[in-house]
């Protein structure tokens, strides 16, 4: 995923308003890991200088410190923000500073729930941080060759998605993982989120797929998507929304298994779409550009 997230930008909007121009110009990054939390969005980037910037609105940028290296992902749960990439790892509490956490191997995705960050990454990777701690426990996954880029949670378990379609799931205070079943293909899956009543994932040449147990998967069929790759996708309210490597952004309603594409997608078509957030009535979205890094927002609920 990382070698096709190329010049990253970075937008805001709320409540699925017009993308503007920011009135921050953040570093000509990569910036491919978006999180919430203590009051602020804050993004990482993978162009190896470990440019992270913190904002508590999506559009005015303030860089972070203490941050190194290649990021590919973060996350915020239980006031604690930690970041991870190619043999980094840090923490801060607010966002703003930075304290490196001692770490090997490549993570590129990270989830929080039930008093532990899971961190996700290659070879079928797993570590689990817990609450306070800044030592990695090594999780048994059932996967091993290939990457795991994605995690979320829901209320009793983490699921996990890669490369050509791999995935599995890992149980509350569990440290071992369970491989999830379902004829779903053999593309890779970059993204996967809960609503409150279902799991979806999406992936290359459009794939979608949809869980409601958090054991087995199902196709989602003649599912609305272009055939591109999505790199995010995030549940807003009752909905997910995707967004697509133009920039595209997808809307799955609740209880459909049709995406319908949005006519306020991002301003860019240019690039890879990257990642999405949504707190606190803001999206914030990084998507590929070809130029130097620019910030999107709108300040108006529509």
């Amino acid at each position: 995923v990382q070698d096709e997230m190329r010049r990253q930008t970075v937008a805001m909007a709320k409540e699925l308003g017009v993308w503007q121009i920011s009135t921050t110009s953040l570093a000509s990054d990569e910036y491919c890991g978006i999180a919430y939390g203590n009051g602020k969005f804050v993004v990482v980037s993978d162009t190896g200088t470990g440019d992270a910037y913190y904002s508590a609105d999506g559009n005015t940028w303030n860089p972070c410190t203490g941050t190194s290296g290649i990021l590919y992902s973060v996350a915020y749960g239980n006031g604690r923000f930690v970041a991870v990439g190619e043999d980094v790892a840090f923490y801060s509490t607010d966002g703003i500073s930075w304290t490196a956490i001692t770490t090997t191997g490549v993570f590129l995705g990270i989830a929080y729930g039930n008093g532990r960050f899971i961190a996700v990454g290659g070879s079928g990777k797993v570590s689990a941080l817990a609450d306070g701690s800044t030592t990695w426990t090594a999780i048994t996954s059932t996967i091993s060759g290939t990457d795991l880029y994605s995690v979320c949670y829901d209320t009793d378990r983490f699921i996990m998605v890669g490369q050509t379609a791999k995935s599995q799931y890992l149980l509350n205070s569990s440290t071992t993982c369970v491989a999830m079943t379902g004829n779903i293909g053999s593309d890779d899956l970059f993204s996967v989120a809960y609503n409150g009543t279902r799991f979806v994932a999406v992936g290359a040449n459009g794939r979608s797929i949809r869980s409601t147990n958090g054991t087995s998967w199902q196709n989602m069929g003649n599912n609305g998507l272009s055939s591109q790759s999505y790199y995010s996708i995030i549940p807003y309210g009752t909905k997910f929304l995707c967004l697509g490597a133009n920039g595209s952004l997808y809307e799955l309603i609740q209880g459909s298994n049709v995406w319908g594409i949005l006519t306020n997608s991002l301003s860019s078509t240019t690039g890879q779409g990257a990642s999405l957030c949504y707190a606190n009535g803001i999206i914030v979205a990084s998507y590929g550009a070809e130029s130097s890094t620019k910030v999107e927002y709108n300040s108006t609920d529509t």
